[in-house]
Formats: C-alpha cells, structure tokens, sequence
C-alpha cells in the first residue's frame, strides 16, 4: 500500500509539477533574453539616435538665426557700419531706411 501511495505521489509529481516548472522556467529565460536584447540592441540605437538628434539640432538649427540676420543686416544695409567708422554724419540717413 505505501508503494503503491509512493508510486501515485511520484506519477503526479512528473505529470503535474515537472511540466509547471519547465514552463515557468521557460517564461523565466525568455524574459531575461528579451531584458538583454532590449538593453543590448535597443538603447544603444535610442542613444546614437538621440546623440545625432542633439548635434544636429545644434549644428543646423540653432546657427539659422544668427545666419538669417546676418543676411538681413547685409541686405539691408551692407555698409553701415564702415559708413558709421568713417563719419556720424550718414549715420542718420542710413538708420532711416
């Protein structure tokens, strides 16, 4: 009888409790591998992208501005200011326009 009891706990043991923790095991290292690949693969290319995102916000669109009004200022007026070092006089007439 006891045997036989051995043999019934043994059966639902490999039956019941073996397969739960090959799943729960098998969920475990899918888990971690999706982890590692996230960090190995995916914030890696988050950095670089918002790396070049920064530089290229800072090499082209920050410059525009200062390259616009410089432009401006040339067409406006190119000679102002040699005008202004060599009199005042046409200082005035210049600041009109």
């Amino acid at each position: 009888m006891v045997v036989a009891l051995t043999l019934v706990v043994v059966a639902l043991t490999l039956v019941v409790v073996v397969p739960i923790l090959v799943v729960a095991l098998t969920l475990v290292v899918a888990l971690t591998l999706v982890v590692a690949l996230t960090l190995v693969v995916v914030v890696p290319i988050l950095v670089v992208a918002l790396t070049l995102v920064v530089a290229l916000t800072l090499v082209v669109v920050v410059p525009i501005p200062v390259a616009v009004r410089s432009i401006q200022e040339m067409a406006c007026c190119p000679f102002r200011r040699e005008w202004s070092r060599l009199t005042l006089t046409f200082r005035p007439t210049l600041a009109k326009r």
